[in-house]
């Protein structure tokens, strides 16, 4: 059985999409704040890559080991050699029943219907067949069996939790008063944070601790301080870059990037919600005032559903004539004033137009001031009275691009 495991060199490909791939002044380096945001979460896809592979791994790597396992000549060897026994006895039994059907044939059929109603028999060998349920009861319900596979799920669920926390927003700030407190509800609570929390302190000059990993020790090639205690170490000035490691988190230091005075109590906040719900119905009954006036105010432009293809224009109309072949628009008496709109579709093959020469159009498929639709499109034409000249705007679309 292999052991898989998230290898070094992956560990730091993904660490160089993370925070501690930033220098310790970003902006000095021309980085702005939406290129640091990024290593907050940059990292996610290369660790689910990682994980992805790994799990990959395992399930190929138990397969074939259960492959190797079935097809092993030493699988259950001991079973093997108890039916191979138990094959001999069969054939010495064979061989003392021929010699006894020689020599007293008044025992005639009588010994194989016995034998037959042995191998019938549910208690036939009952010994064995008990001890090979127990004993794959016991492989089953043994915590020990396939601890390798065991711990490497575990694993990958962990770091699988982890990733899920950041990618759904899991992870919380939680502010802290002093070192103290926080290294008090590390010893005693560490349970209840997850990969990605911060911790912010009351002392402005204090840094921000970020927790980077769970369920680790102490590594003196890439870790500054481990606190085993409930008190700072003399002589321990935290500062941004450092890594801690306190009751098997670690744990990367930040600069200072919250300001608790911003920070509301909670009775604070209840307050404001209270606050916000109020206005929040004033709004709404507000609102609802508006739509009521709206509904029994008439929309400036009458719509008009109609598959004439001869259409005389009226003013603050608006024409839906959905799919045409031909169109033939007419004018009113009076056109002082007028402003309408048409709208309609044009199929496989170009439909006939006309309007009269006082309107003059520009826009989508037109030219010299006439309009000359062509296939597969929707149009909408607005004709409005502009000093005293009729202007027609046509605008369309593609309809092929919107099936």
């Amino acid at each position: 059985m292999k052991t898989y495991k998230i290898s070094e060199e992956t560990v730091k490909k993904i660490l160089l999409y993370t925070a501690k791939a930033l220098p310790d002044r970003p902006g000095e380096h021309g980085m702005k704040a939406s290129d640091v945001k990024g290593y907050f979460y940059e990292f996610i896809r290369v660790l689910t890559n990682a994980i992805n592979t790994e799990l990959e791994n395992i399930v190929n790597g138990v397969t074939s080991d259960i492959n190797i396992h079935d097809l092993s000549d030493a699988a259950h060897d001991d079973i093997r050699k108890l039916i191979t026994a138990l094959g001999e006895k069969d054939g010495e039994i064979d061989g003392k029943i021929e010699d006894l059907k020689e020599k007293d044939t008044e025992l005639g059929n009588s010994i194989g219907n016995q034998i037959n109603t042995h191998n019938e028999s549910d208690e036939a060998h009952s010994d064995i067949r008990e001890e090979i349920t127990d004993n794959i009861k016991a492989h089953n319900d043994s915590t020990e069996a396939h601890s390798d596979i065991r711990e490497l799920i575990k694993t990958a669920q962990e770091r699988a939790d982890d990733a899920h926390n950041l990618a759904s927003g899991k992870s919380k700030i939680y502010p802290m008063h002093d070192y103290d407190v926080f290294i008090g509800s590390l010893n005693t609570e560490s349970e209840k944070y997850n990969v990605g929390d911060m911790f912010i302190f009351d002392d402005k000059q204090a840094p921000d601790f970020m927790l980077f990993e769970k369920d680790v020790e102490f590594d003196v090639d890439k870790d500054d301080v481990e606190i085993t205690g409930n008190v700072i170490p003399n002589g321990v000035e935290f500062a941004p870059g450092m890594r801690i490691v306190i009751n098997g988190i670690r744990f990367v230091i930040q600069e200072s990037g919250y300001d608790m005075s911003k920070l509301a109590t909670d009775e604070e906040l209840q307050l404001a919600k209270a606050e916000l719900s109020q206005e929040t119905a004033k709004v709404d009954e507000k609102a609802d005032e508006i739509i009521e006036d709206m509904k029994v105010k008439e929309s400036i432009f009458a719509k008009v559903e109609s598959t004439a293809s001869e259409i005389t224009l009226e003013a603050h109309k608006e024409y839906n004539l959905g799919l045409i072949t031909t169109l033939l628009l007419s004018l009113p008496d009076e056109t002082s004033g007028m402003e309408s709109i048409v709208n309609f579709r044009t199929g496989a093959t170009a439909p006939t137009f006309d309007a009269p020469s006082e309107i003059v159009f520009s826009g989508d498929d037109c030219s010299g001031g006439r309009f000359y639709p062509i296939t597969h499109r929707i149009y909408e034409i607005n004709v409005k009275e502009v000093l005293g000249v009729l202007v027609a705007k046509v605008g369309s679309c593609d309809y092929e691009v919107i099936e």
